[in-house]
């Protein structure tokens, strides 16, 4: 019987990425009558199939060390799956002309760059919509909106805009390190125990350098807020309110837009609807494409 070793961050008492994408390809493999083997991704043993109808599927890791990189040569079936945003080229292009496919997660604004790579195949990111309900009732008077940013203060982040963001409208970073200027609570493990805080906000905020869609996002959609997002962030234009990468003058000029526009329920509406194109059965659709078709 053929196995799928799965090399990714797995946990069931999570609801966020990257745990969701390695429950949601157990769950998947599992369903379709796969044993599954799980291992995390910074594992540094190396492994090998039972039988040479066995897969990898797994997220390289840019130290050869580390257990995809080591193993995957081993198995006759490999699949490397990772997020894309073109930050790590070589490491991209080198793992996967050893592979069977290269499955790089990510928004419509990296399609270009992801298909320089002959064997890849964009995965649209997912989330459990179930348990992003929509709680957001009502929007800040005019003048008093609020924005939040949900993540890490990395460079890829653009922590500095993000503190020039803070300095034209209240924003609350969520995560770990500081944003200057901004109301920074801290990293939260479960993101659920401040659904109804992330619902007193009314703009979801995106705003990297490269990234290659971040859930955050979606989940902040799903519970109702508005998302302004910047290309580089991985969410098309037609997903977000749109904003430049380091133009500050065209942020300032959107948030004022935003603090008084009338229709923010009708633009909820519209948002909390985009964000459900987003599933995992659309993910999955094109993992058995790929996979299950030819194994």
């Amino acid at each position: 019987m053929k196995t799928a070793f799965i090399v990714y961050p797995w946990d069931y008492s999570r609801i966020a990425a990257p745990w969701t994408i390695g429950n949601n390809l157990t769950d998947f493999f599992h369903k379709n009558g796969w044993p599954v083997k799980n291992f995390d991704w910074r594992d540094t043993l190396e492994i090998f199939p039972h039988s040479e109808d066995d897969i990898i599927l797994g997220h390289p890791h840019n130290n050869d060390n580390m257990i995809f990189n080591k193993s995957y040569l081993n198995f006759k079936h490999r699949y490397a799956i990772m997020p894309f945003n073109n930050s790590e080229p070589g490491l991209y292009s080198r793992i996967a002309k050893n592979c069977d496919k290269f499955f790089g997660i990510c928004g419509k604004p990296w399609h270009d760059k992801l298909h320089k790579i002959s064997n890849a195949v964009r995965l649209d990111i997912a989330i459990d919509h179930d348990k992003f309900p929509r709680i957001k009732k009502d929007f800040n008077p005019p003048g008093r909106r609020k924005a939040i940013y949900i993540g890490c203060g990395l460079p890829c982040k653009n922590p500095e805009f993000l503190g020039q963001i803070a300095q034209r409208v209240e924003l609350t970073h969520v995560g770990h390190d500081t944003i200057r200027g901004a109301n920074n609570i801290g990293y939260v493990q479960d993101i659920r125990s401040i659904f109804s805080f992330i619902a007193e906000h009314d703009f979801v905020i995106a705003a990297s350098r490269y990234d290659a869609n971040p859930t955050y996002v979606l989940e902040c959609m799903s519970l109702g807020l508005i998302p302004i997002c910047n290309e580089e962030s991985g969410y098309p234009r037609e997903d977000c309110i749109r904003i430049l990468l380091d133009d500050i003058k065209i942020f300032e000029i959107t948030m004022r837009q935003m603090q008084m526009r009338d229709d923010l329920k009708k633009l909820q509406d519209y948002f909390c609807m985009k964000a459900k194109f987003y599933t995992w059965e659309r993910f999955n659709s094109t993992i058995e494409q790929n996979v299950m078709s030819v194994n």
